[in-house]
């Protein structure tokens, strides 16, 4: 597979991405900036020739906007159905069994090919039965559908226009969740029901609709016919379409940093989306392709491989002699061990990735494998290939210049994905180019990194000590000063830094609700750094991410992995789990208590703090006040939270505005969870 060996684009692109974000052409730091499309690159030459599993890449539209790709508008005189089998789509009969001919003939349906037709026509060597046979007609793509045609072949050479379907129905799928079982259609509203039929061509208008399958059911019950051509028109945007920029390659690990691109819509904006996302490998081939094995086909397999198959995939296990023959079980466990040979193991059923003669399948050499034989398309994870990213928020490119890339890094490979989509025929998204930025060489070629204790009560003080373990490359990987690490809630202190063991100076640098960073003399070899600090963890599998980087230079943070960084901790892991079971809400307070809300501006209001623990998703939770004797005086809050600490104010008054009498009062804290509910209540005090 052809990558993209990654140089910087010309001056003028540089220039321009710069002006775009903000950044510094030609810093001496290591940070390089690129963009495709736009007035740099054109998008045709970053585009991979390989398709994901689910992208539609035929159908971006490169040509009516020069610089942009975009959905495409349909043209309304084309034949949608010539393409069908380029968008990976096809013509079946999936209720009545063909020969291979007629296995061929039914591409001649969708290839303007007007010599080949699709017959049930009895012969007198073979009776066929013309009735309730099914075709369908899969577009491989979703589009705005609004007129079907169908025909028998009517030409001087081929005067067959009175073998046409007498009696039929039409019914269209929109391939949604809806009309889908298993990824397969389902067809159950007729579009068009015709029992008496007398036109050889069948030209059927219907409203404008997305569609994708069509299926044609033949009613007709002792005549013969044939379909020569099947086509398909509409209009409007297609409602879905990928662009996917080929493997970009560095040349060597490098740190991703920031993305962003440009977008404009046509229609409704909140009707369509752009959708981008990223991924990184070790190696130049993202995907694996896999084959099914044919009936009788059989590999040869690891016995390790052999014991993990599924028993209807286990073929022979076949016994030879040290001179290579082969012998039966039984005469196998009789030779002596001089004798015994080789004891071989064969795969009968499944997938594999590999074509008949061993050779690994690329996309090219998959897209020759018949598609009753084409298996599965998979992410490459041994080559350490990162599944596709969440999608970047164009709101926070706006407001930023750009977002920071989450797939793993450093990594020497790189793949962009714009996914365009749109669910209404009259609105669109289209983008104008996509810029990001690397830093090589990286901090270190990989950095592993482990927290300790591995569960802590919720919501109490704890000691965690946080290890990374660097290998750095010498004379080519930058080293590393500063460590920012991710907490679920203000630390309350570092207590010390060790480098190797060795305690050494630091200074933290920054102290956020969210995070913590701090600077300590240069790593620049495979040292081990730990941090102890203290914090609390509110929320079962809390993730202490983390970044290092060097100060002085400006180069991209790195992000670290877990794993193992020192036999001192056993988890090579940087999640924190909390022990479950007790209060969901803990450490109600309301100060100042009594509290005076008679406008002199002071203790005006009470302030409700509470802890809300060991949730891993938002749930509903309200804050209401009651009387002594349970009437509902005020709904202070209600809305959906996750595990944090949470502060709510009461101003005294009740839910009309109106100052509530001096007394006692209860405050109610609850929370909704899949498991039930959890309220905790105290009393706070009203004085004038």
């Amino acid at each position: 597979m052809k990558t993209l060996p990654l140089q910087k684009f010309g001056i003028a692109a540089l220039i321009l991405s710069c002006l775009v974000v903000g950044l510094t052409a030609g810093s001496a730091s290591g940070l390089e900036t690129f963009l495709v499309g736009g007035e740099a690159r054109p998008w045709k030459e970053t585009v991979w020739g390989a398709a994901d599993p689910g992208a539609v890449i035929e159908i971006i539209d490169f040509e009516s906007q020069p610089g942009w790709i975009a959905l495409t508008e349909m043209d309304t005189t084309e034949n949608i159905a010539l393409k069908t089998y380029e968008r990976g789509g096809n013509v079946r009969v999936p209720n009545v069994p063909l020969s291979s001919s007629e296995e061929a003939a039914l591409q001649g349906l969708v290839n303007g090919d007007l010599t080949v037709a699709f017959e049930r026509k009895s012969t007198p060597a073979k009776k066929v039965n013309p009735y309730g046979v099914l075709v369908d007609l899969d577009l491989g793509a979703r589009f705005g559908v609004d007129r079907i045609r169908f025909f028998p072949r009517m030409s001087e050479q081929y005067p067959f226009q009175d073998d046409f379907m007498r009696a039929y129905e039409v019914y269209l799928n929109d391939d949604t969740e809806e009309t889908t079982i298993e990824g397969r259609p389902l067809f159950a509203t007729i579009l068009e029901h015709n029992e008496k039929n007398g036109e050889p061509i069948v030209d059927l208008e219907v409203p404008l609709q997305y569609a994708r399958y069509v299926r044609i059911k033949s009613l007709t019950q002792s005549v013969g016919w044939e379909i020569d051509e099947i086509e398909v028109f509409g209009g409007g945007f297609v409602p879905e379409a990928t662009y996917l920029s080929r493997v970009f390659d560095f040349g060597d690990v490098a740190t991703l940093g920031r993305i962003w691109w440009s977008e404009r819509k046509i229609g409704d904006p909140t009707k369509s989306q752009i959708i981008v996302r990223t991924r990184s490998g070790s190696d130049d081939t993202p995907l694996v392709y896999y084959r099914k094995l044919a009936w009788g086909e059989e590999v040869e397999v690891t016995q390790s491989d052999y014991e993990r198959l599924d028993f209807d995939q286990k073929g022979e296990i076949r016994f030879f002699t040290t001179g290579g023959q082969q012998v039966s079980k039984r005469d196998y466990e009789t030779l002596s061990p001089q004798q015994k040979g080789a004891v071989k193991y064969y795969r009968a059923g499944g997938e594999v990735p590999f074509d008949k003669q061993g050779v690994p399948l690329t996309n090219t050499s998959y897209e020759s494998v018949i598609p009753s034989e084409r298996g599965a398309i998979v992410t490459d994870r041994e080559n350490g290939w990162s599944s596709w990213s969440a999608p970047y928020d164009y709101r926070k490119v706006e407001e930023e210049g750009g977002v920071s890339m989450n797939s793993p890094s450093p990594k020497r490979y790189f793949q962009f994905r714009i996914d365009l989509k749109s669910n209404d025929l009259r609105t669109a998204g289209s983008a104008d180019f996509l810029g990001f930025e690397i830093s090589r060489p990286p901090a270190a070629h990989e950095i592993v990194a482990e927290i300790a204790p591995p569960k802590v009560v919720a919501g109490a003080l704890t000691l965690f000590t946080y290890s990374i373990k660097p290998t750095i490359r010498k004379g080519v990987d930058t080293g590393f000063d500063r460590l920012e690490i991710d907490t679920p809630t203000r630390i309350d202190t570092v207590v010390s830094v060790t480098i190797d063991g060795q305690e050494v100076g630091f200074e933290c640098v920054a102290l956020e609700k969210n995070h913590f960073a701090i600077s300590f003399p240069k790593i620049t070899a495979d040292h081990v750094l730990k941090v102890a600090f203290k914090g609390v963890v509110r929320r079962y599998g809390t993730l202490f991410t983390a970044r290092v980087y060097e100060n002085a230079t400006g180069e991209l943070k790195q992000s670290v992995l877990a794993g193992d960084a020192t036999p001192d901790i056993a988890t090579d892991d940087i999640a924190v789990r909390i022990a479950l079971g007790g209060s969901l809400i803990r450490a109600l307070k309301i100060a100042p208590n009594p509290f005076t809300p008679n406008g002199d501006g002071i203790n005006d209001d009470a302030l409700i703090r509470y802890d809300l623990l060991q949730l891993t998703r938002e749930m509903p939770l309200s804050v209401k006040i009651y009387t002594l004797s349970g009437a509902l005086v005020r709904r202070l809050s209600s809305e959906k939270g996750e595990s944090d600490i949470y502060l709510t104010k009461w101003d005294g008054k009740n839910d009309d505005c109106d100052l509530v009498p001096p007394g006692v009062y209860i405050v109610r804290v609850s929370v909704d969870t899949d498991s039930g509910g959890e309220s905790t209540a105290g009393t706070g005090s009203v004085e004038y």
